[in-house]
């Protein structure tokens, strides 16, 4: 799938994804869905592999998670006591081509480690935001499909964004 600019993104983030300790992953949060691609495991600045500016992103591929097929999230620690990182992961059951005729759902997970923190509260106070607006976008009434959200819940969206200092 192809990361397009357009796309007016309310979060954006580089973290380690599904357990893999390199390389770093930007996932980026629109009001469609979850979108995440790999960039350069050296640095954490956002610029994907193979890219040589910000401006290049649209033609880089990566995942989507579509919020249509997303059923929720959850805030997790890790096994062992001395981590602190807080881990999110997003339950989406996208539908799959099968070899013949027709479709089917399998389960698919994103797991996101926030361990930009020194500790374990900090680390799990990110994963909440995340998972508040995550959780937000997918409840989200979408009974007017062609505008996605109805304004009532995009305004109380806005509100967190807007307290919590993300806008």
């Amino acid at each position: 799938m192809d990361i397009t600019n357009s796309d007016n993104f309310i979060l954006e983030g580089q973290f380690t994804i599904n357990h893999k300790s390199k390389p770093i992953y930007t996932v980026r949060v629109s009001l469609t869905g979850i979108l995440y691609y790999e960039t350069s495991s050296s640095s954490r600045h956002g610029t994907p592999n193979g890219v040589s500016s910000v401006a290049d992103v649209g033609r880089v591929s990566g995942e989507r998670i579509s919020f249509d097929d997303a059923v929720g999230c959850d805030c997790m620690k890790g096994k062992k006591s001395s981590d602190t990182a807080a881990y999110l992961v997003v339950y989406a059951y996208p539908r799959k081509k099968k070899f013949t005729n027709g479709s089917c759902r399998r389960r698919d997970t994103l797991t996101m480690k926030f361990d930009h923190c020194s500790s374990y509260e900090e680390n799990q106070e990110e994963a909440l935001r995340w998972n508040v607006v995550i959780t937000s976008l997918i409840s989200g009434d979408r009974a007017n499909s062609s505008e996605g959200m109805i304004y009532s819940n995009w305004l109380r969206l806005l509100a967190y964004c807007f307290l919590q200092g993300f806008i």
